[in-house]
């Protein structure tokens, strides 16, 4: 409940318009059947994708004042976001399909860049069933592992229930995966990162 909920929503809204006049989502924001993408990598390859990354609204996230004076206190004055934002479009999955972002992962691992921080925010409501994010605490005290796929039953991860103005932070060296959308609708977040 960090930011306010009517500036996710509008950030949302201007996605889904963008995903619409693409073919992502009906008017009514149900995905297509056709699946346009299952990485973020392949996304890009969208116009419609494009468009939506770029929209104004959601560039806007990370200036919301909440946030960046919550990062600010962690980090510092200097603290600034990425340019490059990244927006999460996440289709139910559908075996045999497996999006990338289910790897157990570390951001350092693909930045290369210390003491950075994520900022996870969900655009729509996010119950588990549409996966979410999972974050293991304590994580980022170990030693660097190789990605792999967060199993079903391991112990010791955390997730809960998002809700449009949430924000979820975590370290660079933070082990997380996204969790499987065994939904129907398409899950909506964005990652923006923090030096």
């Amino acid at each position: 409940g960090l930011l306010p909920a009517a500036a996710v929503r509008a950030a949302a809204d201007s996605v889904l318009a963008e995903l619409h006049r693409g073919g992502w989502v009906t008017p009514d924001g149900i995905p297509s059947a056709d699946r346009r993408a299952l990485d973020f990598r392949e996304a890009l390859g969208h116009p419609a994708f494009r468009a939506a990354l770029t929209c104004p609204a959601f560039n806007r996230v990370p200036y919301l004042t909440e946030l960046r004076r919550l990062i600010r206190a962690i980090l510092g004055p200097q603290a600034f976001s990425y340019p490059v934002k990244v927006l999460r479009a996440v289709y139910p999955e559908r075996p045999p399909g497996m999006a990338r972002g289910r790897y157990i992962h570390q951001d350092y691992a693909v930045t290369g860049v210390q003491d950075m921080l994520t900022t996870w925010v969900p655009l729509t409501q996010i119950p588990v069933r549409l996966g979410g994010l999972a974050v293991r605490p304590g994580s980022h005290l170990g030693p660097p592992r190789q990605p792999r796929v967060l199993g079903h039953h391991e112990r010791g991860w955390a997730t809960i229930d998002y809700q449009p103005g949430d924000v979820l932070v975590f370290h660079c060296l933070t082990w997380h995966a996204a969790l499987p959308n065994r939904g129907t609708a398409l899950r909506l977040s964005g990652d923006f990162r923090w030096q």
